[in-house]
């Protein structure tokens, strides 16, 4: 699909992070012309965490309208119990479009620390959560999955092994 204009600026404005897409795209084939435009931006808070959100407009293939808006929060601290790490975070978007509304959503702690470390993860994706500038495999789904592992620090010439359990399980939106 030719691209017939198109502009992009990204940067960092003291605690802020900014990145702004815009792009005209010109009819070919079965493709209509469309104007597709995405921004992002976050702000840093403390040394490890940040707040942000995201917009995004346009159908590539220029036969919709479709908006999707979202928020994400990433909280870190490598002072837990003393000297530890922690992570974890949050996100929800929201997709509008000419046929339906809905949403996907998730959050993730996790304790990412040398020798041990465990991960959680939540994610829903409604039925009808529909980024035309995304891409999501499956709607209509929630994924539970979980990790622990064990990574022990050996000498140099071998500096790590990493053994660990990972198990997913997805479900539809009603836990069946």
């Amino acid at each position: 699909v030719p691209i017939l204009v198109g502009g992009k600026v990204t940067g960092r404005a003291g605690d802020y992070n900014l990145g702004v897409l815009d792009v005209q795209t010109e009819a070919a084939g079965t493709f209509d012309s469309a104007n597709v435009f995405a921004a992002r931006v976050s702000r840093n808070v403390g040394e490890q965490s940040t707040i942000g959100a995201i917009v995004t407009n346009g159908d590539p293939n220029g036969r919709d309208s479709n908006t999707v808006a979202g928020v994400d929060a990433n909280f870190g601290t490598s002072q837990f119990r003393g000297d530890r790490n922690l992570r974890a975070s949050v996100w929800a978007l929201e997709s509008f479009d000419d046929v339906a509304d809905d949403a996907a959503s998730g959050a993730s702690p996790g304790y990412p620390t040398d020798i041990w470390f465990w991960q959680l993860r939540w994610k829903e994706i409604q039925e009808d959560f529909a980024p035309e500038l995304g891409f999501v495999p499956r709607t209509g789904v929630r994924t539970y999955s979980g990790e622990l592992g064990f990574e022990p620090i050996l000498n140099r010439e071998v500096r790590r092994l990493e053994f660990g359990a990972e198990s997913t399980v997805v479900t539809d939106l009603t836990n069946d």
